[in-house]
């Protein structure tokens, strides 16, 4: 069976069944800028937002906790 697909070829025929000859050669392909797209752009800015949220509400939450040696003195005296 893979002898059987390696001889089909396909042929390009125009209105009147002519085969068409096409030219196997380098194709030049125009360079494009890459195409930025805005949704991914409005996810990474998301993305910051919460970083820095989340960073901010840890900061807070650590700054009003007193610290961990005060915690174990109050027990011990308790």
């Amino acid at each position: 069976m893979d002898a059987a697909h390696g001889r089909i070829e396909f042929r390009e025929i125009d209105e009147h069944g002519n085969a068409l000859e096409h030219h196997l050669g380098a194709v030049e392909v125009p360079q494009r800028r890459a195409a930025v797209n805005p949704f991914i752009i409005g996810l990474w800015v998301l993305e910051l937002a919460l970083v820095i949220g989340i960073m901010v509400i840890i900061n807070e939450a650590m700054a009003r906790s007193p610290p961990l040696r005060e915690i174990r003195c109050r027990s011990r005296s308790s």
